[in-house]
């Protein structure tokens, strides 16, 4: 009976404890910090500085611009010469480049005869003909020549430019055929006829060209991606068959090359042409003036 009550006593002040470390804890009051910021006076609470927002990052600069494309020359020259040697005639050659510039030349294409090495085939873009007529008959180019180590007398032909399709990728070989006929319209629809035969020859870039002077004088350039394949259709009869049938007159010339080099020149460099004189101005009749002969001798 002792040791009932001595449990009962024991359990009742164990509740007793309990509840007063309850009501110890209920009656502490929480920390001003488990309050919200609603609760907490202004004064009590100190602003926190924000940091500033990140600026934003800057747009990535844009690509620079391609420079345009350079317009192709309306009229042209291939000078076709021996030289003794062909680094030393390069060299000179290179160094020419401003007097080329300033007679308007716009540009130009070297090449190596296919079958004889030193001979060397240069063409000279222009988009006027009297420039370029004039550069070619100056005795400076004549004097340059020389000195660079051309032998004989060059072989020039002029040649107005027309149709041109740029070559897709890079020419292993270029061939030029020159050949008259008897008419140019004629004979271009019979070229054109002939397109299939030229893809399958290699040909993946072509122009013709005429002479200034004689509309039914043809210059046609091809560039070929395989050699043996461009000097096959040349020799090809189904060739020979087309351009009878397109109205070639006499034998026509192949002239194959091993392309060097293309180049054009800065724009601000090259001469622009003189403007073409304007014709007098008609008297009060409405008669165009005629300028004054000169004196003759006496």
């Amino acid at each position: 009976m002792r040791t009932k009550h001595l449990v009962l006593f024991c359990a009742a002040a164990m509740l007793v404890a309990c509840a007063k470390q309850t009501s110890e804890i209920e009656e502490t009051p929480p920390p001003a910090a488990a309050y919200g910021d609603e609760m907490a006076s202004e004064q009590d609470v100190a602003p926190v500085d924000q940091p500033p927002p990140a600026p934003d990052a800057p747009p990535p600069a844009a690509a620079p611009a391609e420079p345009p494309k350079p317009e192709p020359p309306t009229v042209g020259a291939v000078v076709v010469h021996r030289v003794k040697d062909y680094d030393a005639w390069k060299k000179a050659f290179d160094e020419h480049e401003g007097a080329r510039a300033g007679a308007g030349v716009v540009g130009h294409g070297l090449s190596i005869d296919a079958d004889k090495k030193n001979t060397v085939v240069v063409y000279l873009g222009s988009n006027d003909l009297g420039q370029l007529k004039g550069f070619l008959d100056s005795k400076d180019l004549k004097a340059a020549m020389k000195d660079a180590g051309v032998r004989g007398k060059p072989k020039i032909t002029l040649m107005t430019h027309g149709e041109s399709k740029p070559a897709e990728g890079e020419a292993a070989i270029t061939l030029m055929i020159t050949h008259r006929v008897k008419d140019y319209a004629a004979w271009k629809q019979g070229y054109d006829a002939h397109a299939d035969k030229r893809k399958e020859a290699g040909v993946i870039g072509e122009s013709i060209s005429q002479d200034p002077d004689n509309p039914n004088l043809v210059h046609v350039y091809l560039q070929g991606s395989d050699t043996e394949k461009l000097r096959a259709f040349a020799k090809d009869k189904g060739l020979k068959k087309a351009m009878k049938e397109a109205g070639v007159k006499g034998t026509p010339i192949f002239l194959f090359m091993e392309p060097k080099e293309m180049r054009f020149y800065p724009p601000d460099s090259v001469a622009k042409a003189p403007p073409a004189e304007a014709p007098p101005a008609p008297d009060e009749s409405g008669a165009p003036a005629v300028k004054p002969a000169p004196d003759a001798k006496e």
